[in-house]
């Protein structure tokens, strides 16, 4: 067995001082800033590329169409008004 590849212990943390560990956790903010900032700029251009596909106006939508129109019945007069006051 080989011993010069055997895993070593990591290594003991090092105490900050004060100065050290703020200046240490702005780099950790700024950096998560960043990094969030690039998500969210992934994010937007991906939902920008992603396009609805376009209508299908076939023999289907047009038979569709045709059979709605028949269910609302006779076509109301142009120029005319029904109201109800009663509702």
């Amino acid at each position: 067995m080989d011993i010069a590849h055997a895993p070593t212990a990591p290594p003991a943390p090092v105490a900050l001082s004060m100065e050290q560990q703020t200046t240490a956790d702005m780099r950790f903010s700024e950096a998560k800033k960043r990094i969030a900032e690039k998500l969210a700029k992934k994010k937007e251009q991906r939902g920008a590329t992603r396009a609805a596909p376009a209508p299908r106006y076939d023999e289907v939508f047009y038979d569709g169409l045709e059979w709605l129109e028949s269910l609302a019945g006779k076509p109301v007069p142009a120029g005319s008004v029904c109201t109800a006051t009663s509702v």
